[in-house]
């Protein structure tokens, strides 16, 4: 036994020298055996495909075949089959259209036959990986919808460049004014078109240490180096996740409807939203209520977090019992699906689900360190990965170490999980 925990001991450490391998590998919970194939598995994907790295389909397929798995029962693998056929006739009907779209000519038309060759080759290992690795015994269906959606994702990209265009305009517009609202203040505002806006609490301004020290428990390189921020423009934050009830207002109004899961909508976050579809409900909720709403920046979602404590959660070191919704924090909603919002105690600064339930979209691209960071608040927006968008506070289906307040982690900004949600900030009056 000590030899063979030596022999994967070395074998992880060789694996975790690529990021994406050491990203996936943190979050398993499986024997030696099944950890040594799947973190094969991962490393002939990012082998064999390597060639299609920029496209959204290897992100989202690899993102996804980490919380992927079979069972034995014989409905669950036919629903997965079912969504790799759905997958792999995308594929081809993505890359017809991106031909008539970018009217390549025939010379280039190669280059996106290799890629349609690869991803044919990507459904294989996935078929593969469910096939050779029956010991994995977590659900495997929920993330067929996702698969399902890559290439209308695809299909849709022009539409959500324009899209952005829009927004950035939008953002920019003035808004009206209103008398200054005192801190820890909850409200709502009336909608243009009928009903409220989501619930919002006004934040105390303040200097906070962002990051994680060197000893914490969980920690990540890309949690440092630890720096000070100061916040000092006043704003309102979402006092929950932004709901289905909220968010079904703006689906009213013609936009997508995201999927639930079944899940249940009304007081459940919503999921299934993208960074863009996050951007874009802020744009409309500035125009029903003329307050400007926006993401929040990836130091103001932390400093909302930590509301004034410097522990790995605001309550604390530990993840505790029943304190949050995650694997291995004893709700009856852990690793199964999300919660009610509000369904556990609020921080300090009055804000619930801060840490699990759902990764909430953040405004920054991915820096894989805070060298040269903004110490004012603001986003961090120039150089970095700019075809990755930040998330914070961790999910229902991921471990403690990823609810801490400094832990970190991003997705394609048109990637729509059930993973993830977001709240919103509102830019107050000084």
């Amino acid at each position: 036994m000590a030899t063979k925990q030596s022999d994967m001991e070395s074998f992880r450490k060789k694996a975790l020298s690529d990021p994406a391998v050491r990203e996936e590998y943190e979050a398993l919970d499986v024997d030696y055996k099944t950890q040594r194939q799947l973190i094969t598995m991962r490393l002939e994907f990012r082998k064999t495909c390597a060639t299609i790295i920029a496209d959204p389909l290897f992100d989202t397929i690899l993102e996804m075949s980490a919380s992927s798995c079979p069972t034995s029962d014989i409905a669950r693998q036919k629903h997965l089959r079912k969504a790799i056929r759905i997958l792999e006739k995308n594929i081809q009907e993505g890359l017809i259209w991106r031909l008539n779209q970018q009217k390549v000519t025939s010379e280039d038309a190669p280059d996106d036959l290799c890629v349609l060759t690869q991803s044919q080759r990507l459904i294989g290992l996935l078929q593969e990986l469910f096939a050779e690795l029956p010991e994995v015994s977590e659900r495997v269906d929920q993330d067929a919808d996702v698969l399902a959606d890559i290439f209308y994702e695809q299909k849709q990209a022009v539409a959500r460049r324009d899209e952005c265009a829009e927004i950035d305009e939008g953002l920019t517009k003035p808004v009206i004014a209103t008398a200054r609202r005192a801190v820890g203040e909850a409200f709502r505002d009336a909608l243009s078109s009928g009903g409220e806006g989501p619930a919002m609490v006004v934040l105390p301004t303040g200097r906070f240490r962002m990051g994680s020290p060197a000893g914490e428990t969980g920690r990540f390189d890309d949690e440092g180096p630890v720096h000070t921020v100061t916040i000092s423009r006043p704003i309102a934050m979402g006092q929950y996740p932004v709901t289905f009830e909220d968010y079904d207002l703006y689906v009213s109004m013609g936009t997508k409807r995201p999927a639930d899961r079944g899940w249940g909508r009304g007081r459940m976050p919503v999921i299934s939203v993208s960074w863009e579809d996050a951007r874009a409900y802020a744009v409309w909720l500035s125009e029903q209520t003329g307050k400007r709403y926006r993401l929040p920046s990836e130091s103001e979602w932390e400093y909302a977090a930590r509301a004034g404590t410097e522990t790995a959660y605001s309550w604390g070191d530990e993840i505790g019992v029943n304190r949050t919704n995650c694997k291995g924090s004893g709700s009856k909603w852990s690793g199964r699906q999300t919660s009610p919002v509000g369904s556990f105690a609020p921080n300090g600064f009055g804000l619930y689900d801060m840490h699990g339930n759902v990764w909430e979209w953040v405004e920054d691209g991915w820096h894989d360190n805070y060298e040269g960071a903004p110490s004012d608040g603001s986003a961090w927006t120039s150089g970095g990965d700019s075809s990755r968008a930040v998330v914070r506070g961790g999910s229902w289906n991921f471990y403690p170490r990823r609810l801490r307040a400094a832990s970190r982690f991003r997705y394609r900004p048109s990637n729509r999980v059930n993973v993830s949600g977001f709240r919103l900030v509102q830019d107050l009056n000084p």
